[in-house]
Formats: C-alpha cells, structure tokens, sequence
C-alpha cells in the first residue's frame, strides 16, 4: 500500500517533482522519472548524463536529489516536519540487465544503477516494487541509506496540507 502519492509537485522555488510517494512499512520517495531507451543515453555518471547528441546536463539522480532538498527545505521552511526521504530515478524504457550490460565497464553507473528503479520494478507487482523500494532506502543510489520505517500520520497529514491531496491514498 502506497499511503500518499503526489504526481507532479512544482511552484514557488522547488524544483518539478515527477513523484513523492510515501510507502506505510518503507518511508518517503522522491521519484524521477525518466523515459528513455537505454540506446539513448551515452553518458551517466552522478554529477551527468548525455542523452543523444544532446549538450550533457545534470545526471537524472542529482535531478532528484536537487528535488528533494528543495522540498525538505520547502516544508521544513514553515515549520513542518518532513519525513526521511530517499532521491530515486525510475527508468521506464530500461530494464536492469540492459543497464548493467550498458554499463558493464562504468563502475560508478553501476552502482548507481543499485539505487534505482527499472522497468520491471513496475511490471512485476507491489510486492516486488516494495523489496526494491526497501533495498534503495537502505542503499540509495546517493548519500547514506536508512533503516525503513513508517511515516508518522501526523507528518502525513502536514504533507497533505502543505502540498494537497492531489491522491491521498492510492494502492499500486
């Protein structure tokens, strides 16, 4: 059960949010989402990412990670309390094995590659989007990981007022 989900989160200074998504057993997710064929993207690091011929720009995890300091420093800014929350990308053209087969000699996309979502994490039902999500908020693909714990209802409920119900309550 995905508790909160907030689809698209922009305004004032922050950053646009593709996803926040709060999991009852697990914690607080920002989601990048990305819709690109593995053919496409020629460079990745942390810092980068080049996608066909196109000038490098900032990699989609530091995409998230950017998002999710504007947000904690958004809520936190007035006075609220905002969850543990973990940066992630989903790539929805991608599967993992055509990831770690592009990436074979790239230690460092590799690795990144751990922390994030592919296209099978979204194929394969809730109970395995869940162990993924619990893997990456252990081991996020960047910065230090958490034990997965549940999110007060009162922060919820702060969240809510602050960003809207846009979907309360969604089961994936």
């Amino acid at each position: 059960l995905f508790r909160s989900l907030w689809p698209t989160i922009e305004g004032g200074r922050l950053h646009e949010i593709d996803l926040y998504l709060i999991d009852d057993a697990i914690g607080a997710f920002i989601v990048e989402i990305k819709a690109i064929p593995i053919r496409f993207l020629e460079h990745f690091n942390a810092d980068s990412m080049t996608v066909s011929n196109e000038k490098p720009k900032r990699s989609a995890i530091k995409q998230a990670q950017t998002q999710l300091y504007d947000l904690r420093s958004y809520i936190e800014g007035q006075g609220r309390y905002f969850p543990q929350t973990v940066a992630t990308v989903l790539w929805t053209k991608i599967s993992r094995k055509e990831w770690q087969q592009t990436w074979s000699k790239n230690k460092q996309a590799l690795e990144l590659g751990h922390g994030m979502l592919f296209r099978e994490d979204i194929d394969s039902g809730t109970e395995h989007l869940r162990r993924q999500l619990t893997t990456i908020f252990q081991k996020p693909a960047i910065r230090q990981g958490s034990t997965p714990d549940v999110v007060p209802n009162l922060a919820i409920q702060e969240l809510i007022e602050i960003l809207g119900n846009k979907i309360g309550r969604a089961h994936v």
